[in-house]
């Protein structure tokens, strides 16, 4: 048999993972078609992993991944569903921070996020997928006419989708063209069309604070839309937001609820038990000021229906007051989860009918469910100081109080406006992202 061999191009060894081919030595010579592919990417929360809460659920635990339930994220990739107007579409699924799949969790990724299992770790884990899913999808289909990308994600999985289209765009050893290129495909045009975000928190690194620069969170400016469900009522000091300001095509909104009521993970029938909402710590003896500001907070708290007055216990003699509420119900979430499989339909993606089935808002959550899909309220003053009927039962029964006192390292402690609690009150932190 005669003829001229067709060249493999790639650099180095192919055999290597590090290597861009590592999944693609394809034949320059074969028969070519322009193809088109759209690629949503999922990204998990902290210490939240769907095989790990699958694990957990069979009795196996090795860590807070193997306790919590299914978030928003992983429950919209579950049903994600082909779109019939591209060549190939799929959706891949990148666990939380801390955690890798039947491991046990990291404690110092996940209060830091950083190394393997950090945010950047996860960026580039979903860089590799990215790379090798398409690789093997592709066959003898060698140019790719337009590579479409949609990112999901939570908490720090919303930063790192963030940060993910920085890489995937601009990235020097990241950048999706380039490396296809590298492996023989060429990529003529490479988008992303939608963002969705379930409030982002960054918190990188060991004194964090403002980490858009650093991680590039601003790459949401790229995106022809970006949405971010925002918790009105998260005020815990380490959870700081990062809006999207960035983005020229960004809807921000929040919700009432904490970090996890917005993007998912609780347990249904969670208790909270003496929960240590105010804590003020004196060498002497209580002050007139500092009493008013424990029953402000008790006031506050009953006043806004988050507990009843037999579940709240004032303890003078450790300048505290503490709550106890049982079986909370997890439910709520459903309402954001919803919301966000609406705004990403609009944009073409795709997801199974079961989801709205499966997920279905209960009876008792459909007036706020109304009253959140239909209101002017775009603020998280809005929200917090809104005490009708409604809001209060649903605060009671659905929602769950993050910012207290009491917790390792202080990782749950709330955010107040001045550094001496009695003069301030709860407000979270909001950076410009």
């Amino acid at each position: 048999m005669t003829g001229t061999a067709s060249k493999v191009e790639y650099s180095g060894n192919s055999n290597e993972a590090g290597s861009p081919c590592y999944y693609c030595q394809k034949q320059i010579g074969a028969a070519t078609a322009r193809v088109k592919i759209r690629v949503a990417l999922f990204f998990d929360g902290t210490l939240n992993n769907r095989t790990n809460t699958g694990l957990g659920e069979k009795g196996i635990n090795r860590g807070a991944s193997y306790e919590n339930a299914l978030t928003n994220v992983a429950i919209l990739e579950l049903y994600y569903r082909k779109d019939p107007e591209y060549d190939h579409s799929l959706s891949i699924y990148i666990e939380g921070i801390g955690t890798e799949d039947d491991e046990a969790d990291s404690s110092i990724t996940a209060g830091t996020g950083l190394g393997s299992r950090g945010i950047l770790g996860k960026v580039e884990k979903a860089i590799t997928r990215v790379m090798k899913e398409i690789n093997q999808l592709l066959k003898n289909d060698r140019d790719i006419n337009c590579l479409h990308l949609d990112c999901f994600g939570f908490s720090r999985g919303a930063a790192a989708a963030r940060s993910f289209i920085h890489s995937a765009l601009l990235g020097k050893q990241s950048n999706l063209k380039l490396k296809l290129k590298s492996c023989g495909h060429v990529v003529h045009e490479i988008k992303v069309k939608f963002i969705g975000l379930f409030d982002t928190v960054a918190s990188y690194g060991f004194n964090p604070s403002n980490d858009t620069r650093e991680l590039n969170l601003d790459a949401i400016k790229y995106a022809e839309d970006v949405v971010q469900l925002a918790a009105a009522e998260e005020h815990r000091k380490h959870y700081p937001l990062t809006n999207i300001s960035s983005s020229p095509h960004g809807k921000e909104l929040y919700l009432p609820g904490a970090h996890s009521d917005i993007g998912g993970g609780y347990v249904d029938n969670e208790d909270e038990n003496e929960y240590l909402i105010m804590f003020i710590l004196r060498k002497n003896a209580l002050s007139v000021s500092d009493k008013v500001a424990l029953i402000r907070e008790r006031d506050w708290l009953l006043a806004t229906g988050w507990y009843y007055k037999d579940e709240i216990q004032e303890d003078e003699l450790w300048n505290s007051v503490k709550a106890t509420r049982k079986a909370i119900s997890n439910k709520y979430h459903r309402i954001p989860l919803k919301m966000m499989a609406k705004f990403a339909a609009n944009k073409g993606l795709n997801f199974s009918s079961k989801l709205i089935t499966k997920y279905f808002i209960p009876t008792p959550l459909l007036e706020i469910d109304a009253l959140i899909n239909n209101s002017p309220l775009s603020s998280p003053e809005d929200w917090l100081n809104l005490n009708s009927d409604t809001i209060k039962t649903v605060r009671h029964d659905y929602l769950h109080f993050s910012a207290r006192f009491g917790c390792i390292l202080g990782c749950n402690d709330p955010q107040f406006t001045h550094e001496d609690l009695v003069f301030g009150h709860r407000k979270r932190e909001v950076f410009d992202g």
